[in-house]
């Protein structure tokens, strides 16, 4: 069954719909294991790696799960509550206002963050880890960037300390290719210590915490962030209209 381009949806959002669609109408009930990756490569005649996204994002909304080893397993279909997606401007993820400043915090070999790999379904192909503060006169996020050691290890500390530009932009010139889109999902978390130092509040204080993957034109996921943001010194604000 391969999917059809009329929609002008990417094609692991199509898939994403399609598969969702069979799980509402009952052709994969709760417990059920989905068909492999490269058997849903052969059904939707599309590549793995459009196969894992449209997979991670069943994770997500909370339809499957992946049990290591075992394959994906359906939990259900959507409940009443819907996950609402919003579109916005790439440039608002890449890049802060001018007067914003950035500090280089810690940089080290690291596992990638689990909390990506199941929101996205990135995979940990041997990353670094780069921590950085932004500030707007004082701080108001701590953000994790996880970046392939190959295009990371190519920056100095000097570079992104001094840089005017974000550690992502410095990181998309580094891989030699643009970021076509971000992805980004928002909950709430404990400020780890680290984090809560940087931040100026108690650990375990909860924060609004960014989960994002940041994909190229190939739809291949590029690098991950983790960003806690300030519980006082950051707040979103959205309009909703018919």
């Amino acid at each position: 069954m391969p999917t059809t381009r009329k929609t002008g949806l990417p094609l692991y959002q199509r898939c994403y719909q399609d598969l969702l669609r069979r799980i509402e109408n009952g052709e994969f009930r709760p417990d059920d294991r989905l068909p492999t990756e490269e058997q849903l490569c052969r059904e939707y005649e599309v590549s793995l790696i459009t196969v894992r996204r449209a997979v991670a994002e069943l994770a997500r909304a909370g339809i499957a799960r992946r049990r290591h080893g075992l394959g994906t397993f359906v939990i259900g279909p959507p409940q009443s509550g819907k996950s609402l997606m919003l579109m916005g401007r790439l440039e608002s993820v890449m890049s802060h206002s001018t007067e914003v400043t950035h500090r280089l915090l810690a940089r080290r070999a690291a596992r990638l963050a689990p909390e990506l790999a199941r929101a996205f379904g990135m995979e940990d192909e041997g990353m670094q880890r780069i921590d950085v503060i932004y500030l707007r006169g004082q701080p108001f996020s701590y953000t994790s960037i996880y970046a392939p050691r190959a295009v990371a290890c190519g920056l100095d500390d000097a570079a992104v300390a001094q840089s005017h530009a974000s550690v992502f932009h410095l990181l998309q010139d580094r891989a030699g290719a643009p970021v076509a889109h971000v992805d980004q999902t928002l909950d709430i978390a404990a400020a780890p210590k680290a984090a809560a130092a940087a931040l100026g509040v108690k650990p375990g204080r909860p924060v609004q915490r960014a989960l994002r993957a940041y994909y190229g034109q190939d739809g291949q996921a590029m690098f991950g962030a983790v960003v806690l943001y300030h519980p006082e010194h950051f707040r979103i604000s959205m309009r909703f209209i018919p």
